[in-house]
């Protein structure tokens, strides 16, 4: 810190560890449209911050940055921020309706059981020429050959023929439906 007529000063490295932030950030804040008091350098000398009113300049920073809202860097109002609650809160109860209701389903369930039916239907399918080659050995015709396939296949497909939902999303569906009745 260095003493110039009396007023307490900080040079740049001083204010940005006051500031608790690098030489860098403090060298961007002075291209803010309100930057911090300074007094720039010339001729080698280095720019200087009145210590007072560098601090109370950076109080005023602060705060602001804390009452801003993040995304529109608009200033944060207690009504609006009530508004956005109550309408998350509704929309926390529509998501709840809805998944009692059976209409809106979590994407890893849907996932994991539909993973669960293709995959089985799909050993269905490796597996049919090992089932279906002692049918078609022991067929003397070719509509038994093929209704021996028909069957394999139909029935390596009906994995797929549900409706696919877990059965927790139906017992949800089933007692709300009972609860409405």
């Amino acid at each position: 810190m260095q003493n110039k007529k009396q007023e307490l000063t900080f040079n740049q490295r001083e204010a940005a560890e006051c500031a608790g932030v690098t030489e860098r950030t403090l060298r961007h804040w002075n291209d803010l449209l309100n930057p911090p008091p300074c007094t720039p350098g010339r001729r080698g000398k280095p720019a200087a911050y009145p210590a007072q009113a560098f601090i109370s300049w950076l109080v005023d920073f602060r705060i602001a940055a804390l009452v801003e809202d993040g995304d529109t860097g608009a200033a944060l109002d207690l009504e609006t921020e009530r508004t956005r609650l109550t309408a998350a809160q509704a929309d926390r109860q529509e998501l709840a309706l809805q998944r009692e209701k059976g209409s809106l389903i979590p994407a890893d369930l849907v996932l994991s059981t539909w993973q669960a039916l293709v995959a089985n239907a799909r050993a269905k399918l490796l597996h049919l020429p090992t089932r279906v080659a002692p049918e078609v050995v022991a067929a003397t015709s070719l509509p038994e050959i093929q209704e021996a396939v028909r069957k394999l296949v139909y029935e390596a497909l009906n994995e797929l023929a549900d409706d696919g939902l877990p059965e927790t999303v139906r017992e949800s569906h089933e007692r709300y439906r009972q609860g409405i009745e």
